[in-house]
């Protein structure tokens, strides 16, 4: 890959086959650094510096109130979805009959002259290609 002058080469099937030496590449990893990139934004201040001064019992209570906060602001995205309309369509409770009892209505194409139809099901009415030069015993296996 070229990013302007740098140049980056990428080698995707060594790091197919030895994941554990490219570890720097797993989504993991990336995760957890966002993870730790976020906790002094959450606890401003230091956890040492509330028990000095007692302020232990809200801690938890806090701690919980800024979670929720950093998660509803990074789900806004789900909040502007809509909910699917109704439509005003009859239901059915019948269900289709299956192809083996009831063979849809098939328009075959013409094939090529090193293939060919055959039927199966019990009326010969399910269409399968296979090639032409089987014989008749390796057709009906």
């Amino acid at each position: 890959m070229r990013v302007g002058d740098r140049v980056e080469v990428f080698n995707v099937y060594r790091a197919l086959k030895l994941p554990a030496h490219y570890e720097d590449l797993s989504m993991i990893y990336v995760v957890e650094s966002d993870a730790t990139s976020l906790v002094p934004c959450m606890s401003p201040v230091d956890p040492v510096e509330r028990v000095l001064i007692g302020d232990v019992e809200n801690s938890e209570d806090e701690m919980m109130g800024e979670i929720e906060r950093v998660l509803d602001m990074s789900c806004n995205y789900v909040q502007g979805f809509r909910k699917f309309e109704e439509l005003d369509r009859p239901v059915t409770l019948t269900l289709p009959r299956p192809s083996i009892e009831e063979a849809p209505k098939l328009e075959l194409k013409p094939l090529p002259a090193h293939l060919r139809y055959a039927y199966l099901g019990n009326s010969d009415t399910l269409p399968v290609i296979i090639s032409s030069s089987l014989t008749s015993t390796q057709e009906e296996n």
